[in-house]
């Protein structure tokens, strides 16, 4: 259970970077916007909210799939047997453990190549690959909070 404490709290300290992330965005937005009506808009705008939305998207994910918030359609599910049931969550955190391991696996690769290229956006000359590898982490720990999740449900506490 200790073990589902830490993959918890890792969950909730990433959720904080992608809340920052979002303020961040919402900030950068309504300046550039106002500076905008002064003929002033803010170089960079689109790249930096891009490069922000990742990191929102990629930094709540592990902690929403914890905390079940997503979109969950379980009307059909709650009409199986027990048993039925409990294989067939069972099945489907293992298809998203390994669903997340091969996007977590091709983010981090992909990450890799853009720093050797040194691929950065066109305006603001920001490198890609701190975001690209910064969501390839991200699905990690989605695999991490999708395992956690597997000795609950096998137990039956899983609800």
């Amino acid at each position: 259970m200790a073990e589902f404490k830490t993959v918890e709290r890792q969950a909730r300290r990433l959720y904080v970077m992608g809340g920052v992330s979002l303020i961040f965005i919402m900030l950068l937005t309504g300046a550039d916007v106002v500076l905008r009506l002064v003929k002033q808009p803010i170089v960079g705008t689109y790249e930096l909210v891009s490069f922000g939305s990742a990191l929102v998207v990629g930094f709540s994910l592990p902690y929403v799939s914890l905390r079940r918030g997503h979109f969950f359609v379980d009307f059909l599910i709650n009409q199986f047997p027990r048993r039925l049931k409990i294989g067939f969550q069972l099945i489907t955190r293992i298809m998203g453990v390994a669903l997340f391991m091969l996007l977590s696996w091709n983010l981090i690769k992909y990450a890799l190549d853009l720093r050797r290229v040194g691929e950065v956006s066109p305006t603001l000359n920001i490198p890609y690959y701190p975001f690209v590898l910064a969501v390839g982490i991200c699905c990690l720990f989605e695999c991490l909070t999708l395992s956690a999740d597997i000795p609950k449900i096998w137990g039956g506490k899983y609800e």
